[in-house]
């Protein structure tokens, strides 16, 4: 529902699936529940996602399931970064690279480092912005997640645009063009007849 845009209807299901997982009192449900619901609440309503999102990690962390840890750390990042705040961005994603580098969990590792790239790219940090974007580009390939791939080369293009590199921009443009033509994201499609536009393509884990 959320993926086809029903955000209202998304947030009432995720409600009740939390609501029937405190019922039954399995932990692992009620967290992911949590976790979806979260996502639910990002963009509306970021202080009621973070609490969910910090209930689902405190119920999970004592079932040693890094999987479900690694993806509500990325997921929490993203929401700090949604909202701005860097520094606990930052701290939950370098959490989460930390602990699915050593489980290699390639894909959310990769997932971890774009987000991690996002950040120093707004903050203007560019060395760092390239090396994490690097990195995720490196895991998602090795994962072969084509749309992951996708959003770090576009982030990518941004970056060679802000540090003034406008050849390399274009054919890193070009290149996700490519991408998103071979994979059917209109969204980015589009950019071919606009300038890009000034975003930074981020990415959750549901």
């Amino acid at each position: 529902l959320g993926r086809l845009g029903d955000q209202r209807e998304a947030q009432r299901v995720a409600e009740e699936c939390v609501a029937i997982a405190e019922r039954v009192g399995d932990a692992v449900l009620i967290s992911d529940s949590c976790n979806r619901l979260g996502l639910c609440l990002v963009l509306s309503d970021p202080e009621r996602a973070r609490e969910f999102f910090r209930r689902a990690l405190e119920l999970i962390i004592p079932l040693s399931d890094v999987f479900r840890r690694v993806r509500l750390l990325n997921n929490i990042g993203l929401l700090e970064l949604t909202t701005s705040r860097f520094g606990p961005a930052r701290e939950s994603l370098q959490s989460a690279v930390t602990f699915a580098s050593t489980a290699r969990l390639v894909d959310l590792w990769a997932r971890a480092s774009l987000n991690l790239g996002a950040i120093a790219l707004r903050s203007g940090q560019y060395e760092e912005a390239s090396r994490t974007l690097a990195e995720a580009l490196r895991l998602s390939a090795e994962a072969q997640q084509t749309e992951l791939q996708l959003i770090v080369t576009y982030n990518l293009g941004h970056l060679s645009r802000d540090q003034g590199d406008l050849q390399r921009a274009a054919e890193t443009y070009e290149l996700a063009l490519e991408l998103a033509e071979r994979i059917g994201q209109s969204e980015i499609q589009h950019d071919r007849i606009v300038p890009p536009r000034a975003v930074i393509l981020r990415i959750h884990v549901d």
